[in-house]
């Protein structure tokens, strides 16, 4: 019986003994005869009679541990709490070995010597030399599994249950391990880089291998299969899944991959037969059917269709001049379908104006002077026109008449002088009328008697230029008719000197009708017998 407890120690020892056991330490701190209370940083270290070093709690001399101290007490486990492990051949081989504890509660002073240092004479470590010794002198496997009880080997293959530990070991098992309790060197080693080449074979092939299905079990695959609803998410997921993804967030790659054009041969085989099939009404869910079965409205179409049936003018209304008390209108001419009207002056709506034209009745400047705009609507959207101004301008009046009587000679070369009576001297000549019969295209030029005219009635003002010409009209008429020439805005003829009126067919020969008014203050003889009826209107500046 006592061999084969020696031979148990042994086996045990080889087992489980070279596995340190920490050293229980209490020690106290004072400061100034004050107990210090708080946390503070130690450090440990074992050294021999020759004050030769046998252990440190860390890798060097400036690695400390964090200990909380209550009134002046604290108390570690050395070898233990993210310690360096204490070898027990260190009591075997040293019979005096001393502790060395440093403090610092980082008040500026550095690390502080706590004297005395202690001899350690801790039993379990003399008795933990002595198995060492014992075993030593043990051969490799000298104790087979088959040397053993049943009752041992049963009591050695046993599941350890929770509830076969202490209260003590349960609670330090469920304690919550922070950060500051680590060790530097347990810290550092946590936050460095696990490299793919520091991993095993074994390990880099289990990360490589395809996880199928079938591997998971049934709980991870109905994880997998549950519906995330939004509430799930947090505030942060839904802020990120709610943002706009804008072109310029997306990589080169991503861009490039996004502009690549997709060809048939890139699609799988599975795709283009999925592509080639027809889709049938009983294949679509009923939420598609009566999609489809839905009436189209405006508001369901997108900005991009809804452009090709919104309106659109074709034709701009136009800046436009009425003569004060005349009438007049502005005019929009749009495409499309089903459309409506609204008129703005000065981008006031205009209650009942809702046609294409807009009629101006009695123009007068206060009402009607301005700018006017028109919306054209339909359901698709509408469009609103371009500014058109409308001006109020004075009427032309009757500034100078000539009557006079008839005759028969139809065409002849002729001139009439003019001279623009008070108080329409500063007038502008807006038109004049001649009264004509016959068939002809006519047009009349205004000349200065000043200029150096010529007596010959053909050639009176050959090489001379006009002071104004008019428009050209055609008339064909069986009786004297009025015709009337329009000159360009702000022709003014000055009563000093008097004006000439020339009448020209379109060919530029000189031709009137040969009735025309008789000398007088108003008017002068052309070199003809016959007299030449003409009205000049003017427009007031």
């Amino acid at each position: 019986m006592r061999r084969f407890l020696l031979y148990l120690l042994i086996y045990l020892f080889k087992s489980s003994a070279w596995a340190t056991t920490p050293i229980p330490y209490s020690g106290k701190v004072s400061i100034y005869n004050s107990n210090y209370h708080g946390f503070a940083e130690f450090s440990f270290s074992l050294y021999d009679e020759n004050n030769t070093v046998l252990w440190r709690n860390g890798a060097n001399s400036d690695e400390l541990i964090k200990v909380f101290v209550t009134n002046g007490r604290y108390t570690v486990l050395l070898g233990g709490q993210g310690m360096n492990q204490i070898s027990p051949e260190i009591f075997l081989e040293n019979p005096q070995v001393y502790l060395k504890v440093e403090f610092n509660n980082g008040d500026g002073f550095g690390k502080r010597h706590l004297k005395p240092d202690q001899r350690i004479t801790a039993t379990p470590y003399s008795l933990s030399a002595e198995y060492a010794r014992i075993a030593k002198s043990v051969l490799p496997d000298s104790i087979s599994k088959a040397m053993l009880t049943s009752e041992l080997r049963n009591d050695l293959n046993r599941t350890i249950k929770r509830s076969m530990l202490s209260s003590e070991v349960q609670s330090d098992l469920n304690r919550t391990i922070t950060r500051s309790m680590l060790s530097n060197a347990v810290q550092s080693d946590l936050n460095r880089t696990i490299m793919r080449s520091m991993l095993s074979t074994q390990v880099q092939s289990d990360l490589n291998r395809t996880i199928t299905r079938s591997m998971l079990s049934n709980a991870v695959q109905s994880d997998l299969n549950r519906t995330i609803m939004r509430s799930m998410l947090s505030t942060q997921v839904q802020s990120d899944l709610n943002r706009t993804i804008t072109h310029s967030m997306l990589s080169n790659a991503v861009q490039s991959d996004l502009n690549r054009t997709i060809t048939r041969s890139m699609l799988s085989t599975q795709v283009q037969s999925d592509l080639n099939r027809t889709v049938t009404r009983s294949m679509l869910s009923s939420g598609v059917q009566s999609d489809l079965n839905a009436t189209i409205v405006a508001s369901k179409l997108s900005s991009n269709i809804k452009r090709h049936f919104m309106p659109t003018i074709t034709t701009q209304p136009q800046d436009t001049t009425i003569n004060s008390d005349a009438n007049g209108s502005l005019t929009v001419v749009s495409s499309g379908k089903f459309l409506t009207y609204q008129w703005k002056k000065d981008g006031t709506v205009l209650g009942g104006q809702t046609n294409a034209t807009l009629p101006i009745t009695d123009a007068n400047i206060t009402l009607h002077e301005g700018n006017y705009t028109v919306i054209v609507t339909n359901d698709f959207g509408n469009v609103e026109s371009n500014q058109a101004e409308v001006s109020i301008a004075n009427p032309p009046v009757e500034i100078l008449v000539f009557s006079g009587g008839s005759s028969t000679v139809n065409m002849v070369n002729a001139w009439q002088r003019i001279l623009i009576p008070s108080p329409y001297t500063n007038h502008n000549i807006s038109s004049i009328d001649l009264y004509l019969r016959g068939t002809a295209t006519v047009y009349l030029e205004l000349y200065n008697q000043s200029s150096n005219v010529n007596a010959n009635p053909h050639t009176r003002f050959s090489g001379l230029s006009p002071v104004a010409t008019s428009n050209s009209k055609t008339f064909n008429h069986g009786s004297i008719t009025a015709v009337n020439f329009d000159f360009p805005a702000g022709t003014t003829l000055n009563s000093n000197p008097p004006y000439y009126i020339w009448a020209k067919s379109s060919s530029g020969t000189p031709q009137v009708q040969s009735t025309y008014v008789a000398g007088g203050t108003t008017g002068g003889r052309g070199n003809n017998p016959a007299t030449l009826d003409a009205k000049v209107y003017g427009i007031a500046p």
